[in-house]
């Protein structure tokens, strides 16, 4: 206290009265300061009474307090009496109140809506019966607002489903668009085209985003007039490929056209990883002069099929060519043309070898991507499910408080029966990096749902329906109406 520099008032006041005294204070531990300790200890041996009248006097009190749950639970005991298995401190619950009791537990909002551990835990403290935890897993599992709120915990479903490996280049082509570009020699748009064997590409400047009729033009004036018309295009729900002009087109070409599931880039992995090859390369030689884009294009192909790749373990010139062009320009001395037939000869090897390569890349890319992964589950016609809300353009008032759920062309994908004025693609994945889930429908058991959208004046509200499943929509496609409320930005309908 002498050395502290500040005191408080009543420190100060303590200070003042003990420099009347002159003292010396020095620590002592309580096991050799028995004396002084014995003495500041009050004893006292006399046995008080204790009383048990309460604090509050009898008019204050009106009754007691007894909960609903628990009358209902001794009235039912009577036909339905406690075994004598029940631990010791629990009350039995018979089984005419135990979906009652789960209910309260689980939706109350003293617990709201919590995991099946923790309704386990906050149940088994008080009430016990032989299946609690059976009978609480099987109820939280099915309740509808937990499906809606709570976000997915478990592996992205569904495993990986390559697509096939074609048998020589150029016969299936995966294109896309790169949009949004800087003007440069009046263009804006570059139409990416990727053949799916050799992994060779084709960039094509446009002045902006075409049409479907162009498109086709573009590709027939600069791919299939040099490679022959392919089997199959991959593409993306874009205008373009949706169009019936695409689909009349490829269909008088006798081209099948393969849509991609909405949301789900995946699908078309390899003209997106070729976007951003061209991407990279074009801002590391036109980041300082943007409009000069289109001049660097044409190297920006070349580099793209000129190096290594991975999954042929040869260069795109290489499987198409046979061989691979040198770094620098060819000299005289360089320049040897092999005869046909061995040309053919070694083209067949290679195309070979290609294949068998792909083969192995996909297989190891299977393992690997499998391994983050668990088994799809299976719909059917007629099943319920809940959609992912992260990319539906729901009109509330607020998103961050937005149910996350509302609510086959192969295992993992599906088609929903989606109302005719939606504007989103009806085919789904059951995984797509965590964007669109399906998630089972088991059925309403906590007897609400989310509140609809208020009355706006782009139309009435409506009241959603029960889902659906049918077949027959596409390939073999099955299509899985999905169950909650929700209305479309677009739209003034509810969703069906």
């Amino acid at each position: 206290m002498r050395a502290a520099r500040r005191l408080t008032t009543r420190q100060a006041r303590w200070a003042m009265f003990f420099t009347r005294f002159v003292f010396t204070l020095t620590y002592r531990p309580g096991s050799k300061n028995v004396g002084a300790d014995a003495l500041s200890r009050q004893h006292d041996t006399e046995e008080r009474p204790v009383d048990d009248a309460p604090m509050l006097p009898e008019s204050c009190i009106v009754a007691l307090v007894v909960w609903e749950l628990d009358a209902d639970i001794a009235r039912a005991q009577r036909d339905e009496p406690s075994p004598p298995t029940c631990p010791e401190g629990r009350t039995y619950v018979p089984a005419s109140v135990r979906d009652r009791l789960i209910y309260w537990a689980h939706t109350s909002a003293s617990s709201g809506h919590p995991g099946i551990g923790p309704t386990v835990r906050a149940l088994a403290g008080k009430y016990w019966w032989p299946t609690l935890a059976k009978d609480v897993r099987v109820y939280v599992s099915s309740c509808s607002v937990c499906a809606q709120s709570k976000a997915p915990r478990h592996l992205p479903v569904g495993k990986l489903h390559p697509l096939p490996i074609p048998q020589r280049p150029w016969s299936h082509l995966s294109v896309d668009f790169l949009t949004d570009l800087p003007p440069s020699q009046g263009h804006t748009t570059i139409l990416v085209v990727v053949d799916r064997f050799s992994k060779s590409c084709r960039l094509l400047p446009l002045p902006g985003l075409p049409t479907a009729l162009q498109t086709a033009e573009a590709l027939v004036t600069h791919v299939f007039r040099h490679y022959g018309v392919p089997e199959d295009i991959v593409s993306d729900w874009g205008h373009q490929f949706t169009s019936r002009v695409w689909k009349a087109f490829m269909q008088h070409l006798g081209i099948s056209v393969s849509l991609t599931s909405g949301y789900h880039p995946q699908s078309n992995g390899q003209v997106e990883r070729v976007n951003q090859e061209v991407g990279r390369f074009l801002r590391s030689y036109c980041q300082d002069r943007p409009g000069e884009w289109a001049e660097f294009l044409p190297w920006a192909e070349y580099a793209v099929n000129f190096l290594h790749h991975s999954s042929t373990g040869m260069s795109p010139f290489q499987c198409v060519l046979g061989y691979q062009p040198v770094l620098a320009p060819w000299t005289p001395s360089q320049t040897g043309t092999p005869a046909v037939d061995d040309w053919f000869r070694r083209a067949a090897g290679t195309w070979e070898a290609v294949q068998a390569r792909l083969r192995l890349t996909v297989c190891r890319q299977k393992i690997f991507a499998d391994r983050h992964r668990r088994e799809a589950p299976v719909y059917r016609p007629g099943d319920r499910v809940w959609l992912s809300s992260r990319n539906l353009p729901l009109r509330l008032p607020c998103r961050k408080l937005a149910p996350r759920f509302v609510g086959r062309v192969n295992a993992v994908t599906y088609r929903l029966r989606l109302p005719p004025t939606n504007v989103l693609t009806p085919r789904f994945m059951c995984l797509s990096s965590g964007r669109w889930w399906l998630v089972p429908f088991r059925g309403v058991r906590c007897g609400r749902s989310v509140s609809p959208p208020p009355r706006t004046s782009r139309g009435p509200r409506r009241t959603p329906s029960a889902p659906s499943l049918t077949r027959g929509a596409g390939r073999g496609a099955s299509s899985t109406s999905w169950s909650g409320r929700g209305t479309a930005r677009r739209s003034g309908a509810g969703f069906r």
